[in-house]
Protein backbone atom coordinates (compact mmCIF):
# COMPACT_ATOMS: atom_id res chain seq x y z
CA UNK A 1 0.00 0.00 0.00
CA UNK A 2 1.19 3.49 -0.66
CA UNK A 3 0.46 7.19 -0.66
CA UNK A 4 0.95 8.50 -4.20
CA UNK A 5 1.59 12.19 -4.80
CA UNK A 6 1.03 13.64 -8.24
CA UNK A 7 1.16 17.14 -9.70
CA UNK A 8 -1.49 18.46 -12.00
CA UNK A 9 -1.92 21.73 -13.91
CA UNK A 10 -5.68 22.21 -13.99
CA UNK A 11 -6.95 25.32 -15.78
CA UNK A 12 -3.54 26.92 -15.17
CA UNK A 13 -3.70 26.20 -11.42
CA UNK A 14 -0.71 24.06 -10.24
CA UNK A 15 -2.13 21.43 -7.90
CA UNK A 16 -0.82 18.50 -5.88
CA UNK A 17 -2.99 15.36 -5.80
CA UNK A 18 -2.39 12.94 -2.92
CA UNK A 19 -3.99 9.49 -3.19
CA UNK A 20 -3.98 7.04 -0.29
CA UNK A 21 -4.37 3.49 -1.60
CA UNK A 22 -5.10 2.14 1.90
CA UNK A 23 -8.09 4.40 2.65
CA UNK A 24 -9.19 5.46 -0.80
CA UNK A 25 -9.04 9.12 0.16
CA UNK A 26 -7.85 11.66 -2.39
CA UNK A 27 -6.90 15.22 -1.48
CA UNK A 28 -6.08 18.16 -3.76
CA UNK A 29 -3.77 20.97 -2.59
CA UNK A 30 -2.04 23.85 -4.38
CA UNK A 31 1.62 23.12 -5.03
CA UNK A 32 4.16 24.65 -2.67
CA UNK A 33 5.18 27.13 -5.38
CA UNK A 34 1.55 28.12 -6.00
CA UNK A 35 0.97 28.53 -2.25
CA UNK A 36 4.09 30.67 -1.90
CA UNK A 37 2.94 32.84 -4.81
CA UNK A 38 -0.55 33.32 -3.38
CA UNK A 39 0.44 33.62 0.29
CA UNK A 40 4.11 34.61 0.52
CA UNK A 41 3.89 35.73 4.16
CA UNK A 42 2.14 32.58 5.35
CA UNK A 43 4.58 30.43 3.39
CA UNK A 44 7.55 32.29 4.89
CA UNK A 45 6.17 31.69 8.40
CA UNK A 46 5.92 27.95 7.76
CA UNK A 47 2.25 27.77 6.82
CA UNK A 48 0.84 24.82 4.91
CA UNK A 49 -1.04 24.87 1.60
CA UNK A 50 -4.83 24.75 2.11
CA UNK A 51 -6.97 21.74 1.19
CA UNK A 52 -8.82 22.59 -2.02
CA UNK A 53 -10.88 19.44 -2.59
CA UNK A 54 -11.18 15.88 -1.30
CA UNK A 55 -13.08 12.68 -2.01
CA UNK A 56 -13.30 9.07 -0.90
CA UNK A 57 -16.30 8.08 -3.05
CA UNK A 58 -18.03 9.44 -6.15
CA UNK A 59 -18.67 12.78 -4.43
CA UNK A 60 -16.20 15.61 -4.02
CA UNK A 61 -16.07 18.09 -1.15
CA UNK A 62 -14.65 21.37 -2.41
CA UNK A 63 -13.34 24.42 -0.62
CA UNK A 64 -14.84 26.62 -3.32
CA UNK A 65 -13.82 29.98 -1.89
CA UNK A 66 -10.16 28.95 -1.58
CA UNK A 67 -10.04 27.03 -4.85
CA UNK A 68 -11.75 29.80 -6.83
CA UNK A 69 -9.27 32.29 -5.37
CA UNK A 70 -6.39 30.26 -6.80
CA UNK A 71 -8.23 29.88 -10.10
CA UNK A 72 -8.83 33.65 -10.42
CA UNK A 73 -5.23 34.33 -9.49
CA UNK A 74 -4.00 32.18 -12.40
CA UNK A 75 -6.80 33.25 -14.79
CA UNK A 76 -7.17 37.01 -14.28
CA UNK A 77 -8.78 37.47 -17.71
CA UNK A 78 -11.71 35.12 -16.99
CA UNK A 79 -12.50 35.27 -13.26
CA UNK A 80 -15.39 33.30 -11.74
CA UNK A 81 -17.54 33.84 -8.71
CA UNK A 82 -17.39 31.23 -5.95
CA UNK A 83 -20.76 29.77 -6.97
CA UNK A 84 -19.85 29.68 -10.66
CA UNK A 85 -16.55 27.99 -9.91
CA UNK A 86 -18.23 25.43 -7.67
CA UNK A 87 -20.70 24.53 -10.43
CA UNK A 88 -17.90 24.32 -12.98
CA UNK A 89 -15.80 22.04 -10.80
CA UNK A 90 -18.67 19.70 -9.98
CA UNK A 91 -19.64 19.58 -13.66
CA UNK A 92 -16.26 19.12 -15.23
CA UNK A 93 -13.22 19.57 -13.01
CA UNK A 94 -13.95 16.60 -10.80
CA UNK A 95 -13.62 14.31 -13.82
CA UNK A 96 -9.98 15.30 -14.21
CA UNK A 97 -9.17 14.37 -10.62
CA UNK A 98 -11.35 11.25 -10.85
CA UNK A 99 -9.05 10.18 -13.62
CA UNK A 100 -5.90 10.86 -11.60
CA UNK A 101 -7.28 8.87 -8.69
CA UNK A 102 -8.35 5.98 -10.93
CA UNK A 103 -4.90 5.88 -12.54
CA UNK A 104 -3.43 5.16 -9.11
CA UNK A 105 -6.09 2.69 -7.97
CA UNK A 106 -6.02 0.75 -11.24
CA UNK A 107 -2.24 0.22 -11.14
CA UNK A 108 -1.37 -3.18 -9.57
CA UNK A 109 2.09 -1.89 -8.70
CA UNK A 110 0.57 0.27 -5.97
CA UNK A 111 -0.50 -2.80 -3.97
CA UNK A 112 1.24 -5.61 -2.12
CA UNK A 113 0.50 -8.43 -4.48
CA UNK A 114 -2.29 -9.47 -6.84
CA UNK A 115 -4.69 -10.59 -4.12
CA UNK A 116 -4.53 -7.24 -2.34
CA UNK A 117 -4.95 -5.43 -5.66
CA UNK A 118 -8.08 -7.39 -6.51
CA UNK A 119 -9.52 -6.99 -2.99
CA UNK A 120 -9.02 -3.21 -2.88
CA UNK A 121 -10.26 -2.63 -6.43
CA UNK A 122 -13.50 -4.32 -5.48
CA UNK A 123 -13.69 -2.07 -2.41
CA UNK A 124 -13.23 1.07 -4.51
CA UNK A 125 -15.97 -0.13 -6.85
CA UNK A 126 -18.28 -0.77 -3.90
CA UNK A 127 -17.67 2.80 -2.71
CA UNK A 128 -18.75 4.06 -6.13
CA UNK A 129 -15.42 5.59 -7.09
CA UNK A 130 -15.54 6.41 -10.84
CA UNK A 131 -13.46 4.72 -13.52
CA UNK A 132 -12.23 1.79 -11.44
CA UNK A 133 -11.52 -1.27 -13.59
CA UNK A 134 -10.24 -4.64 -12.47
CA UNK A 135 -7.79 -6.18 -14.91
CA UNK A 136 -8.62 -9.55 -13.37
CA UNK A 137 -12.44 -9.62 -13.45
CA UNK A 138 -13.04 -7.00 -16.11
CA UNK A 139 -15.71 -5.37 -13.90
CA UNK A 140 -15.56 -1.60 -13.96
CA UNK A 141 -17.32 1.58 -12.89
CA UNK A 142 -18.30 4.35 -15.25
CA UNK A 143 -17.76 8.09 -14.81
CA UNK A 144 -20.60 8.17 -12.24
CA UNK A 145 -19.19 5.29 -10.18
CA UNK A 146 -21.85 2.81 -11.35
CA UNK A 147 -20.72 -0.76 -11.96
CA UNK A 148 -20.81 -1.74 -15.64
CA UNK A 149 -20.63 -5.34 -16.73
CA UNK A 150 -21.45 -5.20 -20.43
CA UNK A 151 -20.31 -1.69 -21.21
CA UNK A 152 -16.73 -0.56 -21.75
CA UNK A 153 -15.79 2.66 -20.06
CA UNK A 154 -12.78 4.85 -20.53
CA UNK A 155 -9.27 3.48 -20.45
CA UNK A 156 -7.22 5.13 -17.77
CA UNK A 157 -3.67 6.28 -18.42
CA UNK A 158 -1.28 7.59 -15.79
CA UNK A 159 -1.34 11.30 -14.95
CA UNK A 160 1.03 13.95 -16.15
CA UNK A 161 3.93 13.50 -13.81
CA UNK A 162 4.01 9.72 -14.31
CA UNK A 163 4.14 9.93 -18.11
CA UNK A 164 7.01 12.31 -18.82
CA UNK A 165 5.06 15.54 -18.56
CA UNK A 166 1.92 15.05 -20.63
CA UNK A 167 -0.88 17.48 -20.12
CA UNK A 168 -4.37 17.07 -18.79
CA UNK A 169 -7.72 16.93 -20.53
CA UNK A 170 -9.17 20.38 -19.95
CA UNK A 171 -12.51 20.96 -18.34
CA UNK A 172 -15.19 23.31 -19.57
CA UNK A 173 -15.34 25.92 -16.85
CA UNK A 174 -18.43 27.40 -18.45
CA UNK A 175 -20.26 24.21 -17.58
CA UNK A 176 -21.34 23.53 -21.15
CA UNK A 177 -20.55 19.85 -20.87
CA UNK A 178 -18.24 19.69 -23.89
CA UNK A 179 -14.66 18.50 -23.56
CA UNK A 180 -11.67 18.84 -25.87
CA UNK A 181 -8.29 17.22 -25.65
CA UNK A 182 -5.47 19.72 -25.29
CA UNK A 183 -2.37 20.03 -27.37
CA UNK A 184 -0.36 17.20 -25.87
CA UNK A 185 -3.18 14.69 -25.58
CA UNK A 186 -5.57 13.78 -22.84
CA UNK A 187 -5.31 11.52 -19.84
CA UNK A 188 -8.94 10.45 -19.90
CA UNK A 189 -11.40 9.28 -22.49
CA UNK A 190 -14.62 11.23 -22.14
CA UNK A 191 -17.94 10.45 -23.80
CA UNK A 192 -18.01 11.38 -27.45
CA UNK A 193 -14.29 12.09 -27.69
CA UNK A 194 -11.75 9.82 -29.34
CA UNK A 195 -9.20 8.71 -26.74
CA UNK A 196 -5.48 9.12 -26.86
CA UNK A 197 -3.90 5.93 -28.11
CA UNK A 198 -0.80 6.80 -26.12
CA UNK A 199 0.10 9.60 -23.73
CA UNK A 200 1.15 11.72 -26.74
CA UNK A 201 -2.43 12.07 -28.01
CA UNK A 202 -4.30 10.36 -30.81
CA UNK A 203 -1.88 8.94 -33.32
CA UNK A 204 -0.67 11.36 -35.96
CA UNK A 205 -0.21 8.46 -38.34
CA UNK A 206 -3.63 8.11 -39.87
CA UNK A 207 -6.72 10.19 -40.49
CA UNK A 208 -7.33 12.56 -37.61
CA UNK A 209 -10.38 11.89 -35.50
CA UNK A 210 -11.47 14.73 -33.29
CA UNK A 211 -8.91 17.29 -32.12
CA UNK A 212 -5.52 17.29 -33.86
CA UNK A 213 -2.70 15.33 -32.30
CA UNK A 214 0.46 16.94 -31.02
CA UNK A 215 3.84 15.24 -30.91
CA UNK A 216 6.58 16.98 -28.98
CA UNK A 217 10.28 16.32 -28.58
CA UNK A 218 11.80 16.42 -26.07
CA UNK A 219 9.19 15.37 -23.54
CA UNK A 220 9.43 17.16 -20.23
CA UNK A 221 7.36 18.10 -17.25
CA UNK A 222 6.94 21.82 -17.77
CA UNK A 223 4.77 22.42 -14.73
CA UNK A 224 7.64 23.57 -12.53
CA UNK A 225 8.84 26.01 -15.17
CA UNK A 226 5.38 27.49 -15.53
CA UNK A 227 5.00 27.81 -11.77
CA UNK A 228 7.99 30.16 -11.60
CA UNK A 229 7.01 32.02 -14.76
CA UNK A 230 9.48 30.48 -17.19
CA UNK A 231 8.30 30.28 -20.79
CA UNK A 232 10.09 28.71 -23.74
CA UNK A 233 10.61 28.94 -27.49
CA UNK A 234 10.10 26.19 -30.03
CA UNK A 235 9.43 25.36 -33.68
CA UNK A 236 5.81 24.54 -34.36
CA UNK A 237 5.02 22.49 -37.48
CA UNK A 238 1.35 22.25 -38.40
CA UNK A 239 0.22 19.64 -40.94
CA UNK A 240 -2.70 20.46 -43.25
CA UNK A 241 -4.28 19.26 -46.50
CA UNK A 242 -3.02 20.49 -49.85
CA UNK A 243 -5.16 23.13 -51.60
CA UNK A 244 -4.71 23.69 -55.32
CA UNK A 245 -4.16 27.32 -56.31
CA UNK A 246 -7.09 27.10 -58.74
CA UNK A 247 -9.33 25.79 -55.98
CA UNK A 248 -9.02 28.70 -53.57
CA UNK A 249 -11.95 30.52 -55.12
CA UNK A 250 -14.18 27.71 -53.93
CA UNK A 251 -13.77 29.11 -50.43
CA UNK A 252 -16.71 31.46 -50.66
CA UNK A 253 -19.07 32.58 -47.97
CA UNK A 254 -20.08 28.96 -47.28
CA UNK A 255 -16.60 27.46 -47.30
CA UNK A 256 -15.41 24.48 -49.30
CA UNK A 257 -16.58 21.99 -46.71
CA UNK A 258 -18.59 23.24 -43.79
CA UNK A 259 -17.55 20.26 -41.69
CA UNK A 260 -13.84 20.68 -42.28
CA UNK A 261 -12.88 24.20 -43.31
CA UNK A 262 -13.53 27.40 -41.43
CA UNK A 263 -14.70 30.65 -42.94
CA UNK A 264 -12.46 33.62 -43.60
CA UNK A 265 -13.38 37.32 -43.88
CA UNK A 266 -11.39 37.59 -47.08
CA UNK A 267 -13.58 35.05 -48.88
CA UNK A 268 -12.58 34.51 -52.48
CA UNK A 269 -10.07 37.38 -52.26
CA UNK A 270 -7.91 35.44 -49.83
CA UNK A 271 -4.49 34.36 -51.01
CA UNK A 272 -3.41 30.75 -50.98
CA UNK A 273 -1.41 31.45 -47.83
CA UNK A 274 -4.48 32.98 -46.19
CA UNK A 275 -6.47 29.85 -46.95
CA UNK A 276 -3.82 27.63 -45.39
CA UNK A 277 -3.36 29.77 -42.30
CA UNK A 278 -7.01 30.48 -41.54
CA UNK A 279 -9.25 27.90 -43.17
CA UNK A 280 -7.53 24.58 -43.19
CA UNK A 281 -8.27 21.73 -40.83
CA UNK A 282 -5.28 20.59 -38.86
CA UNK A 283 -4.15 16.98 -39.10
CA UNK A 284 -1.58 17.34 -36.36
CA UNK A 285 1.24 19.33 -34.81
CA UNK A 286 4.91 18.51 -34.28
CA UNK A 287 6.74 20.57 -31.68
CA UNK A 288 10.54 20.60 -31.98
CA UNK A 289 13.29 22.55 -30.20
CA UNK A 290 14.95 25.64 -31.58
CA UNK A 291 18.05 25.03 -33.67
CA UNK A 292 21.55 26.49 -33.22
CA UNK A 293 21.68 27.59 -36.87
CA UNK A 294 18.54 29.45 -37.96
CA UNK A 295 18.72 31.40 -41.20
CA UNK A 296 16.67 32.50 -44.17
CA UNK A 297 17.68 33.51 -47.68
CA UNK A 298 15.46 35.70 -49.84
CA UNK A 299 16.33 35.89 -53.53
CA UNK A 300 14.82 37.16 -56.77
CA UNK A 301 15.57 35.88 -60.26
CA UNK A 302 17.41 38.57 -62.23
CA UNK A 303 19.47 37.87 -65.35
CA UNK A 304 21.73 39.82 -67.68
CA UNK A 305 20.48 40.66 -71.17
CA UNK A 306 22.22 42.36 -74.09
CA UNK A 307 21.09 44.05 -77.31
CA UNK A 308 23.43 45.42 -80.03
CA UNK A 309 22.64 48.45 -82.14
CA UNK A 310 20.90 46.48 -84.88
CA UNK A 311 18.65 44.78 -82.34
CA UNK A 312 17.86 48.14 -80.78
CA UNK A 313 17.04 49.60 -84.19
CA UNK A 314 14.81 46.64 -85.02
CA UNK A 315 13.20 46.81 -81.60
CA UNK A 316 12.61 50.52 -81.95
CA UNK A 317 11.10 49.97 -85.38
CA UNK A 318 8.67 47.33 -84.11
CA UNK A 319 7.82 49.30 -80.97
CA UNK A 320 7.06 52.44 -82.95
CA UNK A 321 5.04 50.47 -85.47
CA UNK A 322 2.86 48.65 -82.98
CA UNK A 323 2.42 51.77 -80.84
CA UNK A 324 1.27 53.72 -83.88
CA UNK A 325 -1.05 51.00 -85.10
CA UNK A 326 -2.52 50.67 -81.64
CA UNK A 327 -3.22 54.39 -81.51
CA UNK A 328 -4.32 55.03 -85.08
CA UNK A 329 -6.21 51.87 -86.00
CA UNK A 330 -5.79 49.85 -89.19
CA UNK A 331 -6.21 50.33 -92.92
CA UNK A 332 -4.57 53.36 -94.49
CA UNK A 333 -3.17 54.38 -91.13
CA UNK A 334 -0.81 51.40 -91.23
CA UNK A 335 1.19 52.98 -94.09
CA UNK A 336 1.68 56.17 -92.09
CA UNK A 337 2.61 54.08 -89.08
CA UNK A 338 5.29 52.22 -91.03
CA UNK A 339 6.72 55.50 -92.31
CA UNK A 340 6.80 57.00 -88.83
CA UNK A 341 8.34 53.83 -87.39
CA UNK A 342 11.05 53.84 -90.03
CA UNK A 343 11.82 57.49 -89.40
CA UNK A 344 11.97 56.86 -85.68
CA UNK A 345 14.31 53.90 -86.14
CA UNK A 346 16.49 55.94 -88.46
CA UNK A 347 16.87 58.66 -85.86
CA UNK A 348 17.80 56.03 -83.28
CA UNK A 349 20.50 54.68 -85.57
CA UNK A 350 21.88 58.14 -86.29
CA UNK A 351 22.00 58.97 -82.61
CA UNK A 352 23.54 55.64 -81.60
CA UNK A 353 26.27 55.25 -84.26
CA UNK A 354 28.06 58.11 -85.90
CA UNK A 355 30.50 55.85 -87.72
CA UNK A 356 28.47 54.33 -90.54
CA UNK A 357 31.53 52.31 -91.68
CA UNK A 358 31.29 50.30 -88.48
CA UNK A 359 27.68 49.44 -89.29
CA UNK A 360 28.75 48.42 -92.79
CA UNK A 361 31.48 46.20 -91.37
CA UNK A 362 29.02 44.68 -88.95
CA UNK A 363 26.53 43.86 -91.70
CA UNK A 364 29.28 42.48 -93.91
CA UNK A 365 30.50 40.34 -91.03
CA UNK A 366 27.03 38.84 -90.65
CA UNK A 367 27.01 37.97 -94.34
CA UNK A 368 30.55 36.53 -94.31
CA UNK A 369 30.06 34.90 -90.92
CA UNK A 370 33.20 36.45 -89.46
CA UNK A 371 34.11 39.30 -87.16
CA UNK A 372 34.95 41.91 -89.82
CA UNK A 373 34.17 44.84 -87.53
CA UNK A 374 36.96 43.80 -85.16
CA UNK A 375 39.33 43.22 -88.08
CA UNK A 376 38.39 46.43 -89.86
CA UNK A 377 38.02 48.91 -87.00
CA UNK A 378 39.38 47.21 -83.92
CA UNK A 379 36.10 47.72 -82.06
CA UNK A 380 33.36 45.48 -80.75
CA UNK A 381 29.67 45.93 -80.64
CA UNK A 382 28.35 47.58 -77.49
CA UNK A 383 26.16 44.83 -76.03
CA UNK A 384 24.09 47.38 -74.06
CA UNK A 385 24.01 44.85 -71.24
CA UNK A 386 21.31 45.28 -68.63
CA UNK A 387 20.08 43.31 -65.62
CA UNK A 388 16.44 42.36 -66.19
CA UNK A 389 13.89 40.90 -63.80
CA UNK A 390 12.91 37.34 -64.72
CA UNK A 391 10.59 36.47 -61.82
CA UNK A 392 10.47 35.49 -58.15
CA UNK A 393 12.17 32.53 -56.57
CA UNK A 394 10.84 30.02 -54.05
CA UNK A 395 12.68 29.70 -50.74
CA UNK A 396 13.83 26.50 -49.06
CA UNK A 397 14.59 25.84 -45.40
CA UNK A 398 16.82 23.08 -44.07
CA UNK A 399 16.57 21.71 -40.54
CA UNK A 400 18.61 19.11 -38.70
CA UNK A 401 17.34 17.68 -35.42
CA UNK A 402 19.28 15.35 -33.14
CA UNK A 403 16.95 13.18 -31.07
CA UNK A 404 18.23 11.17 -28.12
CA UNK A 405 15.37 9.32 -26.38
CA UNK A 406 15.84 9.23 -22.62
CA UNK A 407 13.00 6.89 -21.69
CA UNK A 408 10.51 4.60 -23.39
CA UNK A 409 7.69 7.12 -23.86
CA UNK A 410 10.09 9.55 -25.48
CA UNK A 411 11.40 6.82 -27.78
CA UNK A 412 7.85 6.07 -28.89
CA UNK A 413 7.26 9.77 -29.53
CA UNK A 414 10.40 10.03 -31.65
CA UNK A 415 9.24 7.05 -33.69
CA UNK A 416 5.84 8.66 -34.23
CA UNK A 417 7.40 11.96 -35.26
CA UNK A 418 9.53 10.22 -37.88
CA UNK A 419 6.59 8.20 -39.19
CA UNK A 420 4.38 11.31 -39.28
CA UNK A 421 6.78 13.20 -41.54
CA UNK A 422 7.29 10.14 -43.74
CA UNK A 423 3.56 9.62 -44.09
CA UNK A 424 2.43 13.14 -44.83
CA UNK A 425 5.22 14.01 -47.27
CA UNK A 426 4.22 11.05 -49.45
CA UNK A 427 1.50 11.27 -52.15
CA UNK A 428 -1.85 9.64 -51.53
CA UNK A 429 -3.39 7.07 -53.87
CA UNK A 430 -6.95 7.60 -55.06
CA UNK A 431 -9.60 4.97 -55.68
CA UNK A 432 -8.49 2.72 -58.51
CA UNK A 433 -4.93 4.06 -58.27
CA UNK A 434 -5.44 6.02 -61.49
CA UNK A 435 -4.35 9.30 -59.90
CA UNK A 436 -2.26 10.47 -56.99
CA UNK A 437 -3.22 13.24 -54.59
CA UNK A 438 -0.63 15.77 -53.51
CA UNK A 439 1.12 15.24 -50.17
CA UNK A 440 0.22 17.36 -47.17
CA UNK A 441 1.40 20.89 -46.59
CA UNK A 442 3.43 22.00 -43.56
CA UNK A 443 3.07 25.34 -41.80
CA UNK A 444 6.17 26.31 -39.84
CA UNK A 445 6.39 28.94 -37.10
CA UNK A 446 9.09 30.03 -34.70
CA UNK A 447 7.21 30.45 -31.43
CA UNK A 448 8.35 32.94 -28.81
CA UNK A 449 7.48 32.52 -25.10
CA UNK A 450 4.91 29.90 -25.98
CA UNK A 451 2.98 27.48 -23.79
CA UNK A 452 1.56 24.54 -25.72
CA UNK A 453 -0.12 23.11 -22.61
CA UNK A 454 -2.06 26.20 -21.71
CA UNK A 455 -4.94 26.34 -24.20
CA UNK A 456 -7.97 24.12 -24.29
CA UNK A 457 -8.71 24.28 -28.00
CA UNK A 458 -6.78 24.42 -31.25
CA UNK A 459 -7.93 27.97 -31.97
CA UNK A 460 -7.02 29.22 -28.49
CA UNK A 461 -3.63 27.53 -28.71
CA UNK A 462 -3.02 29.25 -32.06
CA UNK A 463 -3.72 32.61 -30.43
CA UNK A 464 -1.25 31.90 -27.64
CA UNK A 465 1.40 30.64 -30.06
CA UNK A 466 3.13 33.94 -30.73
CA UNK A 467 5.40 34.24 -33.76
CA UNK A 468 8.93 35.13 -32.72
CA UNK A 469 9.22 38.91 -33.31
CA UNK A 470 12.86 38.73 -34.36
CA UNK A 471 12.89 35.62 -36.53
CA UNK A 472 11.60 35.27 -40.06
CA UNK A 473 8.16 34.00 -40.91
CA UNK A 474 7.70 31.09 -43.31
CA UNK A 475 4.99 30.60 -45.91
CA UNK A 476 3.20 27.23 -46.33
CA UNK A 477 5.73 24.60 -47.35
CA UNK A 478 6.04 21.23 -49.00
CA UNK A 479 8.39 18.74 -47.37
CA UNK A 480 10.64 17.87 -50.30
CA UNK A 481 13.37 15.87 -48.53
CA UNK A 482 13.35 13.87 -45.31
CA UNK A 483 16.36 11.84 -44.23
CA UNK A 484 16.84 9.77 -41.09
CA UNK A 485 20.22 8.69 -39.77
CA UNK A 486 19.64 5.84 -37.34
CA UNK A 487 23.27 5.70 -36.25
CA UNK A 488 24.42 9.35 -36.08
CA UNK A 489 27.13 8.49 -33.53
CA UNK A 490 28.78 6.17 -36.03
CA UNK A 491 27.90 2.93 -34.27
CA UNK A 492 24.86 0.70 -33.89
CA UNK A 493 23.38 0.85 -30.41
CA UNK A 494 19.88 0.23 -29.04
CA UNK A 495 18.17 0.39 -25.68
CA UNK A 496 17.51 -2.86 -23.90
CA UNK A 497 13.95 -1.78 -23.10
CA UNK A 498 12.02 -1.98 -26.36
CA UNK A 499 14.87 -1.79 -28.86
CA UNK A 500 14.84 1.93 -29.63
CA UNK A 501 17.98 3.37 -31.15
CA UNK A 502 19.92 5.43 -28.64
CA UNK A 503 19.95 8.41 -30.99
CA UNK A 504 18.48 9.60 -34.27
CA UNK A 505 19.23 12.46 -36.61
CA UNK A 506 16.62 13.76 -39.04
CA UNK A 507 17.30 16.19 -41.88
CA UNK A 508 14.41 17.97 -43.54
CA UNK A 509 14.08 20.37 -46.45
CA UNK A 510 10.92 22.47 -46.64
CA UNK A 511 10.17 24.48 -49.80
CA UNK A 512 7.63 27.28 -49.82
CA UNK A 513 4.76 26.79 -52.25
CA UNK A 514 4.36 30.51 -52.93
CA UNK A 515 6.95 33.28 -53.49
CA UNK A 516 7.38 36.22 -51.16
CA UNK A 517 5.91 39.46 -52.55
CA UNK A 518 6.23 43.07 -51.44
CA UNK A 519 2.69 43.06 -50.09
CA UNK A 520 3.62 40.23 -47.72
CA UNK A 521 6.01 42.41 -45.72
CA UNK A 522 4.72 45.24 -43.57
CA UNK A 523 7.55 47.60 -42.64
CA UNK A 524 5.65 48.90 -39.61
CA UNK A 525 4.67 45.52 -38.15
CA UNK A 526 6.25 44.12 -35.00
CA UNK A 527 7.77 41.09 -36.69
CA UNK A 528 10.73 40.26 -38.87
CA UNK A 529 8.55 39.56 -41.92
CA UNK A 530 9.32 36.86 -44.43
Amino acid sequence: MAIITQTRIWNNVPTKVIVDTSTGETKVYPTDAAFQKANPISAALGGSPPLLASSSSNEWAINASEFSSYYNNYNPNKPLTVDAFNRAFQTAGRKVFDNDRAAVFNNPKNYDGVNQYNQYVQSWQALGIPRIKSSITGVQTNSDGVLQTNETVSDIVPPADQQGGYSEPPSDLDGSGSFDFPSLGGNVKLEGISPAATPTAASAVGAPAGPPSVLRYPLANLETAREVGISYNYIKIRIVDYIGSLSKDQFGSRGLNADTFYLTPEGTNATVSDIYLNNQRTLGYVILPMQPNISSANSTDWGSDSANILQLVAGGLLNSYFSSVGNEGTGSAIEDAITKAAQSAGRLADAAVADKSSIAALLAGYVANTSLIQRATGTVINPNMEMLFNGPRLRSFNFTFDMVPRFREEAETVRKIIKTFKKYMAPEKTAGNAFLKAPKIFLLDYIYNGDIDQSETDSEWSKNSKQHPYLNKIKPCALTDFNVNYTPAGSYMTYRDGGSMTSYQINMTFSEIEPVYQDDIDINSNDMGY
